[in-house]
Order: structure tokens, then sequence, then C-alpha cells
């Protein structure tokens, strides 16, 4: 089994290959925008190649066609969302040539990539409660919720994320902003739970663990975090994944305030703290992968306690690939 890992400049990365790598007679090739000697995963792998950004689209396809061409590549994982962006659209053309691009299907990326499809596909949900959101375009100064949040509908990792204190910021912003690419909600503060879910294809097994970040990055990566076993959290999770018919693995994010649960984002990825998931005893990379293979995820055997991670940092000198 030959496998493509792509942006292993990613968060992920290594928790993603350590536990592929463990799969017997695998050969594990990976991919980033960087050259090797600055992406310290390039060390877990057999081969590493350079690519073109995800954003120059028909050369990133190009070059992972390429690689996969090279080493007879039966599936690929992306590991960032502008990566799967452009995937999922060439999708049909690896299928062709008998690459599966293990990633969910396209209807429900093309809602979960989307905040403003997020909001309105759940407005109506008996459990599931959205971040109230309007695009900029729609915004109604007399209904509006100071201060306020604008993020890109399509954004990621909390880029291009902008605040409105009072009415004179949010026209200040209308003016700037393409308002048909942004949406704008309450600024809600409350504690973070991001779930890593893996459901597999046919919706017969789900597994969801929820944990809580103490320490995030401020492009959103916790740092340290809580595990929090049979959080309601969990079984939201669950009903998102099953309302959108997921497949494989990706990430839920909620925003808990009090006694309300806001569903919060929907990244059709890895999160960046997946690694926290295995520690806890469920391994969704190996689950993930197996969507793709068998159709059957692993079940959770283990007992989960509640418990606190964290992660730090080690430094490596690289060689380059040749």
């Amino acid at each position: 089994m030959n496998i493509l890992i792509t942006a292993l400049g990613s968060m992920s990365a290594e928790a993603v290959i350590s536990s592929l790598v463990k799969i017997p007679v695998v050969k594990i090739v990976g991919c980033n925008l960087y050259p090797a000697s600055w992406t310290p995963a390039s060390r877990l792998i057999e081969s590493f190649y350079q690519v073109s950004s995800a954003k120059n689209e028909n050369s990133y396809i190009q070059d992972v066609l390429s690689i996969c061409q090279n080493h007879h590549i039966n599936y690929v994982i992306p590991l960032t969302d502008p990566e799967v962006d452009v995937l999922v659209k060439y999708y049909s053309i690896f299928e062709e040539k008998g690459i599966t691009v293990c990633i969910s299907n396209p209807t429900s990326i093309k809602i979960a990539r989307d905040k403003y499809k997020v909001y309105k596909n759940f407005l109506k949900h008996p459990t599931i409660t959205p971040i109230p959101s309007t695009t900029l375009r729609e915004a109604d100064m007399n209904l509006m919720q100071f201060p306020a949040i604008l993020k890109p509908r399509f954004g990621r990792s909390s880029e291009g994320i902008h605040h409105a204190k009072n009415r004179s910021e949010l026209e200040f912003w209308q003016h700037s902003l393409k308002d048909d690419e942004y949406i704008m909600q309450p600024y809600l503060k409350g504690s973070i739970i991001v779930v890593d879910v893996v459901r597999q294809p046919d919706g017969n097994d789900c597994i969801a663990i929820a944990r809580e970040e103490l320490v995030r990055t401020s492009n959103g990566a916790g740092i340290t975090v809580r595990i929090l076993p049979q959080h309601q959290c969990e079984f939201l999770a669950i009903e998102v994944a099953h309302s959108l018919q997921m497949i494989g693995c990706f990430n839920i994010e909620f925003i808990v305030m009090s006694d309300q649960i806001f569903l919060m984002d929907i990244n059709p990825r890895f999160s960046a703290g997946v690694a926290f998931s295995k520690m806890s005893g469920y391994d969704m990379a190996l689950s993930h992968l197996h969507c793709f293979t068998t159709g059957k995820i692993e079940s959770e055997t283990s007992n989960r306690i509640e418990k606190i991670y964290t992660r730090g940092y080690i430094e490596y000198e690289l060689k380059e690939y040749t």
C-alpha cells in the first residue's frame, strides 16, 4: 500500500504518519510547500517532494499527480483545508487513475467549508445550535449585536478575522472587505471544545472524542487540552456527522457559554491536535484510512478518562532530499 500525505508542515502530520507507518508493507511519501530541511515530518517518511501551493491550483494538481505516478500511490491524504478544497474538485481524475483521495463526500465538504452554509444548514436543527450569522452584505445595522466578529466564509486557522466594536467600525469593514466573502457573528466568549470525529461510510459507526482547549494559539491550535469523555459536544458532533453524512476523520468546534453550546466550525480534515485523541486511547488516523480501505472503523475499546495533555517543541537538523 502506497500512501501520499500532503502538507507535512501541518501540525497533524507527525501524528498521522506515526500511526500509518505501522501498517505492514506500507510506503509513505510526503510533500509540502517548503523544502525537506524546513519540514520536520520529512524525517519520518521514505520520499519527500516540494510542491506548488494549493493556491496555484493547476500546478499543485500536476505536482501531486506526478508524485502519484512515480510512486504508484493508492491513497492520498490531505492535511489542510486549501488542499481539500482543490482535491475535491479533481476527485474523479484521481479516481480514474485508481487513486483514492481520502476525504469526505463533496456535498458535506461544500457545506463544511462555508461558514454561512453551516449556519443555514443547522438553523432549524432540533439539537444543533449554530452561531447566529449574516453575510456582510445583508447585515442590518439596527439589529446587530456589538462587539461583532467578521470571518471569511471560506476561511481557515483564524486567518482574515476582524472585529467591530461599534457601528462605525462595522461600516468601515463593510466598505473595506468583499461583502460576499465575509460573514458577521456576535462575538462570543466561552470555552472552546474541539471534537475529533471519524464516521465510516455506511454511517453505522461513528466515534467522537472531545477536548477543551485550555491554551490555544492565535491561529486556533490547541497547545494544552483537557480530554472530556462523554461530554455533550461528543453527542452533538455525531449528530453533525450523520446530518451531513460525512466520511472519514474531521473535527468540529463548539463554543460553550454557561449552559449554551454553539456550533462554531466544521473542518473536513484532521485537527491540529489529533495526537491528543490518540493519547487518550483512540487512533483517528488509522480509522480514517480504514474508511477508504475496509469501510470499517476501529471500535473504541479503552475507557477514556478526563486528563490534561500538553505539547512542546523539539529542534531538529534535517538534510535536503536529492
